[in-house]
This record gives C-alpha cells, sequence and structure tokens, in this order.
C-alpha cells in the first residue's frame, strides 16, 4: 500500500512537470497527450493492478507483469534508437555548419602561425 501511494505521489509530479514543460513552451500539444496519458496509465496500472492481467490475458502473456515488461523493454529500445538516429542527425548538421564557416573564413597561412605564436607566449 505504501509503494502505491509513492508511485502516486510520483505521477502526480510528473503530469505536473508535464504541463510546466508545456506551458514554457518545451512540449508541443500532440507530446502533452502522450506523457499525459502514459503517466494517468501508469496510475491505473498502480491503483488496479489487474487490469494488466486483462490486458496480458488478451495479447496471449501469462502474467500482467510479463506483458508490462515486455512493452517497457520495446518502448525503452524504440527512444534509444530515436535518440541514436537524433544524435546522428546533429552530429552530420555541426559537421555541416562547421564546415561551412570554414569555408567562409578561410585564414592566410601566415595567420595561423601568428597565432599559434601568439599562444604560446
Amino acid at each position: 500500500m505504501v509503494i502505491q501511494i509513492v508511485i502516486i505521489a510520483f505521477v502526480l509530479f510528473a503530469i505536473a512537470r508535464v504541463f510546466l514543460k508545456f506551458r514554457a513552451k518545451e512540449f508541443s500539444v500532440s507530446w502533452l497527450l502522450i506523457w499525459i496519458i502514459f503517466w494517468l496509465g501508469a496510475g491505473v496500472v498502480v491503483l488496479l493492478p489487474k487490469t494488466t492481467e486483462v490486458a496480458a490475458a488478451w495479447f496471449g502473456v501469462g502474467r500482467g507483469v510479463d506483458l508490462v515488461i515486455y512493452i517497457s523493454i520495446s518502448v525503452l529500445f524504440y527512444l534509444v534508437f530515436k535518440i541514436f538516429t537524433k544524435i546522428q542527425s546533429l552530429d552530420k548538421n555541426i559537421s555541416k555548419v562547421v564546415q561551412g564557416l570554414a569555408l567562409a573564413e578561410p585564414r592566410e597561412p601566415n595567420e595561423s602561425k601568428q597565432e599559434e605564436h601568439a599562444s604560446q607566449q
């Protein structure tokens, strides 16, 4: 019972944080809805644990806990994939920007030697 209270308190905290992020324009309406549905779902599972058993039976999984673990692992792998692709995209964009800046401001060969000499002193 104590763990349920702690988790529900955390769910309420998380929902409050989602609303704050939305009000600060860090989330779109679609992300607001996704996170609200996720946290409300987590709250329902905590308050009514038998719901996972019903869902597990519908999906053909033995126990509700197993279904939650399978879904959690799948979602985590998907999120890792999304983060990886985002990092790759950002890396390419940064490389293009740096390359553009380097080509836009060419240096004379003597300038770089003078700067190296000045930084050593």
